[in-house]
């Protein structure tokens, strides 16, 4: 079973989206800003990251930068939420690979479909 590590500052936001993770089977550790992650990290390895792209703490830049750093062996999917148009969100993460980018709220089936695509990929 995967585990996904799942970031956001909205705490509605972040109950649906782990209810929707784990009713498609997923394990999920969630995360409330940026400057948690490096704790997650720590705690355990993770399959892939859903991260929201404006939370506190350095936002989803600084979260992707933080996983691929800690995962400096491997590649992890990530995929990125943003209330920001998403053409605008990819130039910030422009050259990161394996990072999906979904404008917010996202479509859940289509994000889970991503999901799935990019972990068989790992």
């Amino acid at each position: 079973m995967s585990l996904i590590l799942l970031a956001d500052d909205d705490p509605a936001y972040l109950t649906m989206m782990t209810d929707c993770l784990k009713l498609e089977g997923y394990e999920v550790e969630t995360a409330r800003d940026a400057g948690q992650i490096g704790a997650r990290l720590s705690q355990q390895p993770f399959n892939a990251a859903i991260l929201d792209m404006q939370m506190p703490m350095g936002g989803g830049v600084a979260a992707a930068k933080r996983i691929r750093a800690h995962y400096a062996h491997i590649t992890i999917p990530i995929i990125v939420c943003s209330g920001m148009p998403v053409d605008k969100t990819k130039e910030w993460f422009q050259g990161m690979p394996k990072l999906t980018v979904y404008q917010k709220p996202p479509d859940i089936r289509t994000l889970m479909t991503e999901l799935k695509r990019l972990l068989s990929e790992a």
